[in-house]
């Protein structure tokens, strides 16, 4: 028996990942420019956060704001948990909306 999933719910920014901020739209899409494959764009987005947004076991986080993906995206720096959280779920809301 197959059971269809509907994905969408998991497309949708929410209050961390938020995928509908005019940074992470932006970076999204220059990101992935000229790319058709969605595998291809997921690659990119992935090793951007990977190489590109510095680990920083002292980054700010005394506010619910330092946690979100546009903040991290915005200051390049995030502790360990905080970079993937910059294209979970991966990269769902990145490349649904903005590719």
């Amino acid at each position: 028996m197959t059971v269809a999933i509907d994905m969408n719910e998991y497309l949708v920014a929410t209050r961390f990942v938020d995928s509908d901020h005019d940074a992470t739209i932006e970076k999204s899409k220059g990101l992935t420019a000229n790319v058709h494959s969605t595998k291809e764009k997921a690659v990119r987005l992935f090793y951007f956060v990977k190489d590109e947004i510095r680990y920083n076991v002292y980054a700010e986080r005394a506010a619910d704001a330092h946690f979100k993906a546009s903040y991290v995206l915005t200051n390049e720096e995030g502790i360990v948990f905080k970079k993937p959280c910059s294209l979970w779920p991966w990269p769902g809301p990145l490349l649904s909306l903005h590719t």
